[in-house]
């Protein structure tokens, strides 16, 4: 499979993950984008050839950047044991640990550890 292909594959099952994911219809989408239903469909067949003013305006309809339409698919779960998440500590008995240790994008999740008696300035 080559480059594009696979960049059509990606864009077919996140489009239809996406659309899925908030409870949408091709032809909801379509409206909301602007675009014929055929599109859609096309899109998420994987037969589409689409312009950049299409993917602008369907990752506009579902609230998402161009790119997360076009990267792989991420896995659905993932399981990270506790050892192999990275903690730092902040001022006394303060543990803090990323909740997800992987980049999401606009996010940051952390889960913060109180031991009794902790102390931790602001800043």
């Amino acid at each position: 499979m080559n480059a594009e292909s696979k960049t059509a594959s990606h864009l077919a099952r996140n489009l239809v993950s996406l659309r899925h994911t908030r409870s949408l219809t091709q032809d909801g989408v379509a409206k909301a984008a602007g675009v014929p239903r055929s599109t859609i469909a096309n899109l998420e067949s994987g037969d589409g050839n689409p312009s950049l003013g299409v993917l602008v305006k369907v990752a506009g309809a579902l609230g998402v950047p161009i790119d997360e339409l076009l990267a792989s698919p991420r896995a659905l779960v993932r399981r990270w044991p506790a050892d192999e998440v990275a903690s730092r500590t902040k001022g006394r008995g303060v543990s803090i640990r990323a909740l997800v240790p992987e980049p999401v994008p606009d996010e940051l999740m952390d889960v913060m550890d109180f031991a009794p008696a902790a102390v931790m300035g602001g800043t």
